[in-house]
């Protein structure tokens, strides 16, 4: 359904609001986009901390994609755009975890091998160094992408575990 949103820039931020279209007391002459804005009216008027903000309506098809939502940017003209360079910043982030998930999953065997001087010790210490360094590495591979599309979609060299 391609309903009409809010957007609502403010000093900390970037706020969409959805309208509540399946209320039950909706009129049968209002269109679609007269009830839409008739919620919406209603929600923003329960919140007094959102009247200085600039409101845009904006269709939902023409919001950038959410996975980078926290680099959204609004200006009061029009749909937000993205931040690209915080968007760089979450997909860092995003790195980040999922290497950290990796040395954990690692852990439990690195100790075993310190523990009975294994003959994987050295490659699980490479491993782990490796992974440490992936968001170092991809750091620059991630500052060449212009586009939030490319940025979704790149994934680093993971190193693979011995």
């Amino acid at each position: 359904m391609n309903y009409l949103t809010r957007v609502l820039a403010g000093p900390d931020g970037v706020i969409v609001i959805h309208p509540a279209m399946n209320d039950r007391t909706r009129p049968a002459e209002l269109a679609d986009d007269a009830w839409a804005l008739a919620c919406l009216d209603k929600t923003i008027a329960k919140h007094p901390e959102w009247q200085g903000f600039v409101a845009t309506d904006v269709r939902v098809e023409d919001l950038p994609p959410r996975r980078f939502r926290n680099a959204w940017r609004a200006d009061g003209r029009g749909a937000p755009s993205i931040d690209m360079p915080a968007a760089r910043a979450i997909r860092i982030a995003e790195i980040r975890a999922e290497r950290d998930q990796r040395l954990a999953a690692s852990d439990g065997e690195m100790l075993r091998e310190q523990e009975t001087g294994g003959a994987k010790l050295a490659a699980l210490r490479a491993y782990r160094q490796a992974l440490r360094d992936v968001p170092t590495v991809t750091a620059p591979t991630i500052e060449a992408v212009g586009d939030p599309d490319g940025l979704a979609a790149l994934e680093p060299d993971w190193p693979i575990r011995p």
